[in-house]
């Protein structure tokens, strides 16, 4: 009988050990978890927030697309080197006139972001075309600097026009 009371002793140590390993490394676990979650927290909120501001650089594109198209082209054209000395010169630039000052939705306007913690944030346009500007490919791009890093979110658009001519 004393035999039997020495081996439950045994058994209840070694279950007891196992369950505190088992809880331990849970425990270890959640509290790795928890360190990241507010890192993973800013980026999902910078990324919504650039998506936001790309949602509005289409708008505008879609709202003045042959202002974009004259501002791209004079961009173009002025950034050639030797630069045409015919080409007037604009203060400021068609691009930048058209993308908008610092300060402005789309260039870093003050308590927009308000309460993401978004130290600033800015807004580019490319295009990528072929076929003498048949067929574009409008690439927006907003990069995006909080405290703890800065990333940059970029969308690519079709904007591929075509002629509708009316029906007699």
């Amino acid at each position: 009988m004393n035999k039997r009371k020495g081996m439950a002793i045994v058994i209840v140590l070694s279950l007891s050990m196992f369950l505190l390993v088992l809880g331990l490394s849970y425990l270890r676990s959640v509290s790795q978890v928890s360190r990241s979650n507010p890192h993973r927290l800013k980026q999902v909120q910078a990324e919504f927030f650039a998506r936001g501001i790309q949602k509005l650089a289409v708008l505008k594109f879609k709202a003045l697309p042959a202002d974009f198209y004259h501002a791209f082209r004079y961009k173009i054209e002025d950034e050639k080197t030797p630069r045409n000395k015919d080409l007037p010169v604009f203060s400021p630039a068609p691009m930048q006139d058209f993308v908008g000052a610092a300060g402005t939705v789309l260039q870093g306007e003050e308590d927009l972001s308000d309460p993401i913690p978004i130290l600033n944030y800015t807004t580019e346009y490319r295009v990528n075309s072929s076929k003498k500007f048949d067929h574009d490919m409008i690439d927006i791009i907003v990069n995006v600097a909080m405290q703890d890093f800065s990333q940059s979110y970029r969308v690519t658009y079709d904007a591929s026009r075509s002629l509708v001519l009316p029906t007699p």
